[in-house]
């Protein structure tokens, strides 16, 4: 089977009695053991993983090929193996063997860790038996090894931990589309931004992508560091901000600039507050800032995207009491800028990705819905937040 042909859904309840099936196949029998019955999938330390399957903090993906479910990753926050806390969901894969070794887990996780994140999860956790090779698989999608420890049949565990804000991967083959279609910031947000300081400060971007909102400020004189973690888009953002001698670039996360302690006096993030730890990163800001630091995060809020519960979530989470301006950001799109747009962001599928056509297919029908002699038009509205901190 090709992976072309098997389809990733978020799962719904007329597939949940089949997560027993699952259940069962997620078992690990190390090689020349025998298998178990099926009846031990009922101990109440194995079932609690799909037992009562629906509730509001539950989620997961099915793999489907020929309308058969072949495999499914689902989280839950249990009492279970690789419980950690409250606010941790456990995770659980399986696919079944027939279908192994096909890449159908790394496309199931992929989605599972989109849906989680939209979801506002840090992180999520697992656990699997030391000798099981499937470490390797989980290492290689992030996860890391956390503790160890007995389980109920005497088998040594790993716990393993995916921090679901590491974004750095996320971007990789995105930084053109991203630099040529992705909206940009009106004059008018950017004359209030620089309102809210003297003009001899020296500005912090953080999680800088292509360059479009340091642009903004670089080219108003100000001495600017702009910080993004992402090789691809870094790269794009050196071209951005080559004409800019004021302009130094460092390859750093939102948690760990690299910039030196107490530098700056305002502190910048784009379409980028929703990817970082926000504890973390107050404690890298008020380290970087000087005393009582400006943190500003602006986000284009397109209607009926993503970034509109991005905003609300993030800023909700990290601010005490910001002041918030909007500014009206009208956008048109071509054809060809409204496909870049549409596969610029994190979860758009890439041109390698099975979903990738259907995903075009429905792009285009949209343009032909929607658009007006050739140009589609989307109200964008900026935000402004910001707050000392």
């Amino acid at each position: 089977m090709k992976k072309q042909d098997c389809n990733i859904r978020e799962i719904t309840p007329f597939d949940y009695p089949q997560l027993e099936d699952f259940l069962y196949h997620a078992i690990f029998i190390p090689p020349g053991s025998e298998y178990p019955l099926r009846e031990i999938i009922f101990e109440p330390d194995i079932y609690i993983y799909i037992k009562d399957f629906g509730l509001d903090t539950d989620c997961g993906v099915v793999a489907e090929h020929d309308g058969e479910l072949i495999g499914a990753a689902w989280t839950r926050i249990i009492p279970a193996y690789g419980h950690l806390d409250e606010s941790t969901p456990e995770l659980a894969i399986s696919i079944l063997p027939e279908y192994c070794g096909q890449g159908i887990g790394t496309m199931l996780m992929k989605r599972l860790f989109e849906l989680l994140r939209e979801s506002g999860y840090k992180r999520t956790s697992l656990s699997v038996q030391r000798n099981n090779p499937a470490v390797r698989f989980y290492e290689r999608l992030g996860d890391r090894i956390t503790d160890e420890k007995l389980d109920h049949m005497g088998h040594e565990d790993y716990i393993m931990v995916k921090n679901l804000l590491e974004n750095t991967a996320l971007f990789s083959g995105r930084a053109e589309a991203y630099a040529k279609a992705r909206p940009g910031y009106p004059k008018e947000a950017i004359d209030y931004i620089v309102s809210l300081v003297p003009a001899d400060v020296v500005f912090a971007d953080i999680g800088a992508g292509t360059g479009k909102f340091s642009e903004c400020l670089a080219r108003r004189g100000y001495k600017l560091i702009a910080v993004e973690p992402n090789e691809d888009m870094r790269e794009q953002l050196k071209v951005t901000l080559k004409p800019y001698p004021n302009v130094e670039i460092l390859a750093g996360t939102a948690e760990a600039t690299t910039i030196c302690d107490h530098n700056v006096d305002i502190i910048t993030c784009a379409q980028a507050l929703h990817w970082f730890d926000p504890d973390a990163f107050r404690a890298e800001c008020r380290r970087i800032g000087k005393p009582n630091v400006l943190v500003v995060s602006v986000y284009n809020n397109t209607p009926g995207g993503s970034s509109i519960s991005h905003s609300k979530n993030s800023t909700n989470t990290f601010y005490s009491n910001p002041i918030m301006r909007e500014f009206p950001n009208p956008m048109l799109y071509t054809r060809e800028t409204w496909l870049q747009y549409m596969t610029s962001h994190s979860h758009d599928p890439l041109p390698d990705d099975p979903r990738y056509e259907a995903h075009i297919t429905d792009m285009n029908e949209i343009f032909d819905r929607e658009s007006v002699d050739g140009l589609i038009k989307r109200d964008v509205i900026t935000k402004v937040y910001s707050e000392r901190v």
